[in-house]
């Protein structure tokens, strides 16, 4: 579901679905992974399936992260549907695609 690598930059790669069954599980992964933050922060979307408004909260905590450690935020990988949802709920102002 998640992978958490500490490379470059904290690589956080999110697998298969993204919601309300699972974001709980990934809340608590990201938020330890976030803690300490001393680099960027790239959201591997690559094998992200499907994203619900709680894997939202997510990603959202993710930024949050990265604006309080004054580090940037970045995305790749979102397929056309995910990126769709990013782009419709206002994520890809303030993270940037690579």
């Amino acid at each position: 579901m998640i992978d958490v690598k500490k490379e470059e930059k904290l690589r956080i790669s999110f697998i298969g679905r993204l919601d309300a069954t699972n974001a709980p599980e990934a809340m608590q992964k990201v938020s330890e992974a976030l803690k300490g933050l001393e680099r960027d922060i790239l959201l591997d979307l690559t094998d992200l399936l499907y994203i619900s408004s709680a894997g939202l909260q997510v990603l959202l905590r993710c930024a949050k992260a990265a604006q309080a450690a004054d580090r940037a935020l970045f995305v790749t990988g979102a397929n056309p549907n995910v990126r769709e949802i990013l782009k419709i709920s206002g994520f890809l102002t303030f993270m940037k695609e690579v």
